[in-house]
């Protein structure tokens, strides 16, 4: 992200862009943010790295009361 070398920079902000999505940016109007990304998301240790423990991660914490509580403070009775 800030130069050629592969840096922790790149490693902090590639989970924020992977969501792109999510949050409805059109990536391809910026193209080096996109040249960018498709550069690391191919990245085997990269790849390790993002799908450790994806099998145990809850995506939807509001289905779950104890998480809820820990998370938001939100209790049911």
């Amino acid at each position: 992200m800030a130069g050629a070398d592969y840096t922790i920079a790149d490693m902090a902000c590639f989970p924020w862009i992977q969501t792109y999505k999510a949050q409805e940016i059109a990536i391809d109007d910026f193209p080096n943010i996109r040249r960018w990304y498709d550069v690391l998301k191919v990245r085997p240790g990269l790849r390790r790295g993002m799908d450790f423990g994806r099998d145990r991660i809850n995506r939807n914490p509001q289905a779950d009361a104890t998480t809820r509580e820990i998370l938001f403070g939100i209790k049911k009775d």
